[in-house]
């Protein structure tokens, strides 16, 4: 496939479903925020469970395709959140029949979901963008060695901040601080745990593609500015 300049375009399948996977692990735990597990209490929320996951594509996407990609699917990906954010929410608010006895429910797992699009909106620009500005910076000068390390890094930095702000946002007024403290303690052990498991596997997938491919972006001179879409160098690229 060319553009109109005569230049060949490659679509990359593998970004695009490394994207994809991406924008669904984004919207579990807004859907689930409210879910709290107790296993011989021990007290954890539910999306921490899968949320590693998120920083863990973040890792492949940025080792592989560098931060610029990364930063770019994941504004789309909160484009695709705010849109299932607040279609679900209005969809709620119609009327119901008289019959219908479930609306209760509705409104405590869907009426989390605008208060969990704005934290995302605000602390994704954070934590996620700290996870792969920690990836692309040591890239360069490990000379690309030891993706395993500088994933659970990168991972564990940018999953302590979330931890901290998700659970002040959403238990702050519901649960007791003391309980908040060891939902957040708890929920991030196990995303520390989570994340040393993906380290191996994501070093094999950051091979393989890398290998499949033939790209393997280092960010030399690029805008780390999270809220810049693109480079001057890939607007150039694409003209």
């Amino acid at each position: 496939m060319q553009n109109k300049g005569g230049k060949k375009q490659q679509t990359s399948w593998t970004l695009m479903f490394l994207s994809m996977m991406y924008a669904v692990i984004m919207l579990c735990p807004g859907t689930i925020a409210s879910k709290l597990v107790d296993i011989h209490g021990v007290l954890f929320a539910a999306g921490s469970l899968i949320l590693p996951l998120l920083f863990w594509i973040g890792c492949i996407i940025t080792e592989v395709y560098g931060y610029s990609a990364y930063r770019r699917v994941t504004w789309f990906a909160i484009s695709g959140q705010f849109f299932y954010t607040f279609s679900l929410w209005a969809l709620t608010k119609l009327p119901s029949p008289e019959y219908w006895h479930h609306q209760e429910a509705y409104d405590f797992v869907i009426g989390q979901l605008p208060k969990m699009f704005t934290a995302h909106f605000i602390f994704i620009p954070i934590c996620a963008f700290v996870n792969s500005y920690i990836i692309s910076k040591w890239k360069i000068l490990a000379s690309g060695k030891r993706f395993g390390v500088r994933s659970v890094t990168s991972s564990i930095a940018g999953e302590f901040l979330y931890a901290i702000l998700i659970c002040l946002v959403v238990f702050y007024g519901t649960l007791p601080f003391s309980k908040i403290a060891i939902t957040m303690v708890v929920s991030f052990s196990l995303k520390v745990i989570y994340t040393f498991l993906l380290a191996y596997p994501a070093v094999l997938i950051a091979e393989f593609i890398k290998s499949k491919e033939k790209i393997d972006v280092y960010d030399y001179d690029i805008n780390y500015n999270p809220f810049v879409l693109e480079d001057k160098e890939t607007a150039e690229q694409n003209s």
